[in-house]
């Protein structure tokens, strides 16, 4: 029996073989995402099948720090996989690319480094991240300045151990749900760390959150922004444009804040 193999890529992606590099980054997100089992089977993906992308699940890794641009660049994000179609007396592999589209965290993870997981405007929508499920990263600290930038993120569920999250984590997504509890350390959100997103209300349960940089929420679509009126620890800071938006943004005459804030004049739409 003849075996042909022949690759399915699309015409305008050339994937080039990987040499192991101390600094690649490609290298090191193929570190979880082409890791098999003594059987041949990968061991951190999941494969959608119908839309050639794949969940990569981390929960059983024992990651502490999701490095500097881990998944930056769009070689990263590929994981090619051979799928054998029978021909009558031959059989074709065919080697298929599916795309990153959803990461479980592991409970180990204490932080994500800058853009380990930005879009560098080299992947199509429909390749991009969409889903991030942080259950089980309960000690997570820190997510990174442009740590998801430029993906189709629709919610995020932030884990109460997160503290900080830096500039641009967030930006440039689709996010129309943000969860913050009321048992929540967040202290700092920084410069338009949630800026051009599709928020339409905040709730911040918590009293722990003391620094809203500028632009935070910059161009989003809020018409509801709650703050918990419990005592603090240290005064709530608002910086410039923090939640300035359409026409249609709440303004700050319909937002109740705490009574220890420092905000400034430009935070809201006039």
């Amino acid at each position: 029996m003849k075996k042909r193999i022949f690759l399915a890529l699309s015409p305008a992606v050339i994937l080039p073989l990987i040499a192991v590099s101390c600094g690649d980054n490609t290298n090191y997100a193929k570190l979880w995402t082409d890791k098999k089992d003594e059987s041949g089977n990968f061991v951190n993906v999941t494969f959608d099948e119908k839309n050639k992308t794949y969940t990569l699940d981390l929960s059983k890794e024992n990651i502490e720090v999701i490095n500097p641009g881990a998944f930056l660049n769009r070689e990263s994000r590929i994981v090619l996989k051979g799928e054998e179609i029978k021909n009558g007396t031959e059989v074709e592999t065919k080697v298929v690319q599916y795309y990153l589209t959803k990461i479980i965290f592991p409970a180990t993870l204490k932080r994500i480094e800058k853009q380990a997981f930005r879009n560098n405007n080299s992947l199509s929508i429909d390749q991009t991240i969409t889903e991030l499920d942080f259950s089980k990263a309960t000690n997570l600290e820190y997510i990174g300045e442009e740590a998801f930038s430029g993906n189709n993120i629709k919610s995020v569920i932030l884990p109460d151990s997160v503290e900080t999250i830096d500039k641009g984590a967030f930006e440039l997504n689709q996010i129309n749900s943000l969860i913050i509890s009321e048992k929540s350390k967040l202290k700092t959100i920084k410069t338009g760390a949630f800026w051009n997103n599709k928020l339409t209300e905040l709730n911040f349960k918590s009293t722990e959150v003391s620094k809203i940089e500028n632009g935070a929420f910059k161009d989003n679509l809020l018409t509801t922004i709650t703050f918990n009126l419990g005592e603090r620890k240290e005064k709530l800071v608002i910086e410039k444009d923090a939640f300035v938006g359409s026409d249609a943004t709440i303004k700050r005459a319909n937002v109740i804040l705490p009574a220890n804030t420092e905000i400034n004049d430009s935070a809201f739409n006039k």
